[in-house]
């Protein structure tokens, strides 16, 4: 059976409720016991005594009368007064008699007095007669020889009558003095009883209910610290320790969410690391491709300049066949040189497009870590919001990344095509100057030849000028995207270390929080 807290204060009040009902009947039955012997003796001993009294005053009043008619001759009322005296012994009596004998001693000494006044009652009557009949003479004797000693008789067993139930009545006071000390006793005994259980029973409920939340408080407070995979005693079966076995859920629920929210953070930023050193890296390339780009530029303007040169230099003169051929071959170097360069812009726009393939994957794996993490924080509920926020940020600019990588792979793809074209171009031109090395030495009789060719040469300079010019822009937008991919990398490399700084508040235990 559970025992739980609300079962144990039913107890407790029950047990105190028991004990003091146990002390209340002790008294009340103290109480009854006190009154039943004071009822006692005053019914059977103190009325007894009272009317005993009454009797042996009328006895007295009896004696006194004979008394005054035997020391005044002439009074005639002693046996009206001896009347009236029997009449008062004979009430008090009956009221005695046999009501409030209590035990044999008492009833032997009153049917004792019974008879003695049996006995009593004839000579005073018969004196009371003598003396209203004036025989004073002859009433002293017989109250001499007969009254005098019966009436004492009868005075003492009315004194022993009284004698009795004093001492009944002290026996009564001492029964009931001894009932009253045991009553006392067994209500003491029971009250410090009462109070050592009820003093064991609240110290145990008070230690059952403190402990337990003297516990929380502590799990509470490390909690709050950051502190998880806290070891708790957990005792009991009862609503403080259901209330324990929920925090020590909750802070190992905690720990694992910690623990795998800090292994994705620091996974994070790794990969936003070597996000932010590439794209750093393609910034670079970028930026000397676009320089490359506009010495290639500088060359093919200067190119075209001097075979516009060599054709005006074909219609003037023959003396100008020499110089022709050595711009010619400066020419072929140059177109050699810009092949060479146009090459280089190739390879280069391939590595570029590697690079951004990198890019775009780094954005897909970092994508799916937020998509990961943002769910870990939906199942955390509240605790985890915050770190839901910083989850759907990173998604947001690993979106982006994703956006600014095929961006610039399709410009590089774009930039390829035409560097092809304007290597192509190069390429022909340089076959171009080849032929006009040749034909040089045939200048004076293929002059207008030449002076043809050369502005067909300046014709297709003039393209490839424009489509090194187009591949230049295109190039410097290229590294626009870059120093904007390379921003978006370093701010997710900040994102994520704020993360890592954030998680690293909690700590389990053995294993403390690091911040980075």
């Amino acid at each position: 059976m559970r025992f739980t807290i609300r079962l144990r204060i039913i107890a407790t009040m029950s047990l105190a409720l028991v004990l003091a009902l146990a002390v209340g009947l002790i008294g009340l039955y103290g109480v009854r016991s006190t009154y039943a012997g004071a009822d006692r003796m005053y019914q059977n001993n103190v009325m007894s005594i009272v009317t005993v009294s009454a009797a042996r005053a009328a006895i007295v009043d009896d004696r006194q009368a004979l008394d005054r008619s035997l020391i005044d001759p002439s009074r005639r009322d002693a046996i009206a007064q001896i009347k009236l005296g029997h009449d008062r012994l004979m009430t008090a009596w009956t009221r005695y008699d046999p009501a409030l004998v209590s035990d044999g001693e008492e009833r032997t000494v009153a049917t004792e007095f019974v008879s003695q006044m049996a006995e009593t009652e004839p000579v005073v009557r018969r004196e009371a007669e003598l003396l209203d009949a004036g025989k004073t003479d002859e009433a002293r004797r017989l109250h001499a020889s007969k009254v005098a000693d019966a009436m004492g008789r009868a005075m003492a067993i009315i004194d022993r009558l009284r004698l009795i139930n004093a001492q009944q009545a002290a026996e009564s006071a001492q029964a009931a003095a001894t009932s009253f000390r045991h009553t006392w006793q067994m209500a003491l005994a029971v009250l410090i009883l009462a109070l050592a259980l009820l003093t064991g029973a609240a110290l145990g409920l008070i230690r059952t209910i403190t402990r337990p939340l003297e516990q929380a408080r502590r799990l509470a407070s490390a909690i709050q610290q950051g502190k998880l995979c806290n070891a708790t005693d957990i005792a009991g079966n009862h609503e403080f320790s259901d209330t324990l076995h929920s925090l020590d859920a909750m802070d190992r629920q905690l720990a694992s969410i910690v623990t795998q929210v800090r292994d994705v953070a620091e996974q994070v930023t790794l990969a936003a690391s070597d996000l932010s050193q590439g794209t750093d890296d393609l910034s670079q390339r970028t930026q000397e491709q676009a320089s490359s780009l506009e010495q290639t530029a500088a060359s093919m303007e200067e190119l075209s300049s001097t075979v516009k040169q060599n054709a005006q230099g074909a219609r003037q003169a023959r003396d100008m066949a020499v110089r022709t051929r050595e711009h010619a071959e400066e020419g072929r170097a140059i177109a050699g040189s810009a092949v060479d360069a146009m090459d280089a812009i190739t390879q280069a726009s391939r590595e570029v497009g590697e690079i951004v393939a990198m890019i775009d994957e780094l954005a897909f794996q970092t994508n799916l870590l937020a998509l990961n993490a943002a769910v870990e924080a939906a199942r955390a509920g509240d605790q985890g919001r915050g770190f839901a926020v910083v989850a759907t940020e990173v998604r947001n600019l690993a979106q982006r990344s994703g956006a600014a990588a095929k961006n610039i792979k399709s410009l590089i793809q774009y930039t390829t095509e035409k560097v092809f074209e304007g290597a192509t171009l190069v390429q022909r031109t340089g076959d171009a100057l080849h032929h006009i090395a040749g034909d040089v030495r045939e200048v004076t009789t293929i002059i207008e030849i030449i002076a043809a060719a050369s502005e067909q040469q300046a014709a297709g300079i003039g393209q490839v000028n424009t489509a090194v010019i187009t591949l230049d822009q295109v190039t410097q937008q290229n590294a626009a995207l870059v120093e904007q991919a390379s921003a978006a990398s370093r701010n997710t490399l900040d994102l994520s270390q704020a993360l890592v700084n954030q998680v690293a508040f909690f700590s389990l235990q053995g294993q403390p929080g690091s911040r980075r």
